[in-house]
């Protein structure tokens, strides 16, 4: 009687477990093929999900109104646009109508400051310049930054409008084209519009020049790497670090780490915190380090490109790498963390300490992380140590 149950009871969990084992394999093969259905960077834009566009996170009038709206030519989804950073920044540096000054230019000051000849203040100095302690011709010359240029090719383009008083930015590194592997070739620039106050900071041309906007303001230890375009109007505070392929709006303010990253008009990240592979639109908000984590935690064992389901699909974003999509008016609060590949639609507000697990959120929503009350948080009596 007992083996007959016994018996029973095996043959049970056997079916249960081929079941199983079954139902596994089915979803493993439903995913798959969902996942290869869809790569979204190569999908006609009437394939692409209303969620994945563009225009879902950023207005059409935002898009209109930002300067470089060049960046969203052609793109149907949003990762098409993280796709396009690159390119679009060096193509803008490359043809902008202030690529090509020359010395012989009256209105435009260049300064190749590697070569130029230096008084004893470090300021450059013309060469009808004498050692006649002319101190009223010498103090009415450019501070010079020291440079690390074997090549020679850096410039610094500086358009009226620009104080000599208030332009004094620390180092220039341009280690093109032998210093740096991955370094381009040819002349770079640093770009300084009329208005700018560059009060220190160090700019690394290796890979592309870096463009400071009308009224730019740059503080001192601000690390800027090209290619990047920093919009009319912008703040970089102390501490913040551009690690290149970075294109912001105007009125936007920086203080953390931004890398691939396009940075629409009036969007604060003022505070420590990362942000890269990322969008932020229109007037959205980063609180003190926020982090959007881009690259899976295990990317060393599995490798390939990223993926966010939605309406039951399950999308290819065709990047190894994606931070987070933040839409306009949308804001992460402090110490927020965000998955790779979040996407966070217009008018959405996070609270502190959230952390967002891949996927979309949003629009119109308050995502809150309430520990007290949702019974997250463990709170233990303190074990007294001392006697």
């Amino acid at each position: 009687m007992a083996s007959d149950v016994l018996a029973t009871t095996l043959l049970a969990c056997a079916v249960a477990l081929a079941t199983t084992l079954a139902v596994h394999v089915a979803l493993q093969k439903q995913s798959s093929e969902r996942l290869a259905q869809s790569t979204s960077n190569s999908l006609p834009a009437h394939d692409v999900p209303e969620s994945l566009r563009v225009d879902a996170f950023i207005t059409p009038e935002n898009q209109a109104a930002f300067a470089h709206n060049g960046v969203f030519r052609g793109c149907t989804n949003v990762f098409a646009v993280l796709d396009a950073i690159h390119d679009y920044a060096l193509q803008f540096l490359a043809e902008s109508e202030w690529a090509n000054v020359s010395d012989a230019s009256v209105h435009i000051t260049v300064l190749k400051p590697s070569a130029a000849k230096r008084g004893p203040d470090g300021r450059c100095l013309n060469e009808s310049d004498d050692d006649d302690n002319d101190d009223g011709v010498r103090h009415a010359q450019w501070k010079l930054p020291e440079c690390v240029d074997p090549s020679n090719s850096t410039e610094i383009v500086l358009f009226p409008g620009v104080n000599p008083l208030t332009f004094a930015p620390d180092k220039i590194i341009n280690l093109s084209p032998s210093g740096s592997p991955t370094g381009n070739p040819g002349k770079k620039q640093v770009v300084v519009l009329p208005g700018a106050l560059v009060l220190g900071g160090t700019f690394d041309v290796s890979d592309g020049s870096v463009y400071l906007g009308r009224n730019v303001r740059v503080e001192p230890n601000v690390f800027i790497k090209g290619p990047a375009i920093l919009g009319d109007g912008s703040t970089l505070r102390s501490g913040a670090y551009i690690r290149g392929d970075v294109v912001t709006g105007q009125g936007v303010v920086l203080r953390g780490e931004l890398k691939n990253a396009l940075v629409l008009d009036r969007a604060e990240l003022g505070h420590p915190g990362y942000c890269g592979d990322s969008i932020c639109g229109f007037q959205s908000h980063f609180g003190n380090q926020v982090t959007t984590a881009n690259l899976n935690l295990f990317a060393g064992a599995a490798s390939g490109n990223l993926t966010v389901d939605v309406g039951g699909k399950r999308y290819d974003t065709g990047r190894t790498k994606v931070g987070v999509v933040l839409g306009d008016w949308s804001q992460l609060g402090c110490s927020a963390v965000t998955d790779p590949c979040t996407l966070v639609l217009p008018n959405t507000i996070v609270y502190p300490l959230s952390r967002l697990r891949k996927g979309v959120y949003g629009p119109n929503e308050v995502i809150k992380n309430k520990p007290m009350e949702r019974g997250v948080l463990e709170i233990a009596p303190l074990r007294r140590t001392r006697s």
